[in-house]
Parts: structure tokens; C-alpha cells; sequence
């Protein structure tokens, strides 16, 4: 199993969140701290710069094809290995690593665990490219 690089593991911080929300947003999304707003606007970009980045300006749906596509690029594995266990957890009752949250756990089913991220990026890969098609 290859390990996680430790920048993919800090946790996200309140320019990371907002940033984020904001390639969702077709306004400006003023920044709120505690419910106290800090007087700062979120500027759209993905959390992990080193995968990619979103263009800001960008049209809403050309933001939202870039994310995808940062989600789903074979280098950011730990997204991919994330959504699969929490999505098996869910379906399943127990993730096939125990808790959900704690990726850096040993899997408990190994076998099943080489092959399901794997699987699901490249079917969620198929499946981009076909939205584009029409």
C-alpha cells in the first residue's frame, strides 16, 4: 500500500473551506467565522495546489469540470481511496477501513482494497468523459 504524502493529510482551514464552497458559487462568498463574518470574500481554488488549480474567473460549470477533474486525477489517490470507503461503509455498515475518517489505518480487507478505488476512478474517469459528449 502506498502512503499518503503528508500534504494530503492536514487538515483544511477556513480559506481551504471557503475556497472550495466558492467553485460552487455562481456570487462571491463572504467568509463567516463562528457566525461572525471576517470581511474577507472566498476566492474559488482547490485545497491541494500541487494536484492543480481552478481559475477563479472561470464560468461555474468550466469550475466545476476542473474540480472533477482534480478529484479524479489517478495523483490524488487519497480522495479516491477516501469516497470509496466511506461509500462501502455506508452501503456496507463498517468501511473496509475502520473508522471512515482514519485513512491511515490499516484495511481490514485488504484484497478488496487494491482493487475498489482503482475501479471507481476509472469508471467516475468514463463517465466525465461521456457527460462531455453531449
Amino acid at each position: 500500500m502506498r502512503l499518503v504524502p503528508r500534504q494530503f493529510r492536514q487538515p483544511l482551514d477556513l480559506d481551504d473551506s471557503y475556497g472550495l464552497a466558492s467553485v460552487f458559487s455562481d456570487k462571491p462568498v463572504e467568509m463567516v467565522r463562528c457566525e461572525i463574518p471576517t470581511g474577507k470574500t472566498a476566492t474559488a481554488r482547490f485545497f491541494y495546489p500541487e494536484l492543480g488549480e481552478i481559475n477563479p474567473k472561470a464560468p461555474l460549470n468550466e469550475r466545476l469540470q476542473r474540480l472533477a477533474e482534480l478529484l479524479t486525477k489517478p495523483e490524488n489517490g487519497q480522495f479516491t481511496r477516501t469516497i470509496v470507503n466511506r461509500l462501502w461503509g455506508r452501503f456496507m455498515g463498517r468501511g473496509i477501513i475502520e473508522p471512515v475518517d482514519e485513512m491511515e489505518n490499516e484495511p481490514g480487507m485488504a484484497t478488496c482494497w487494491t482493487g475498489l478505488p482503482r475501479i471507481w476512478r476509472r469508471t467516475a474517469t468514463i463517465s466525465r468523459k461521456q457527460s462531455n459528449e453531449f
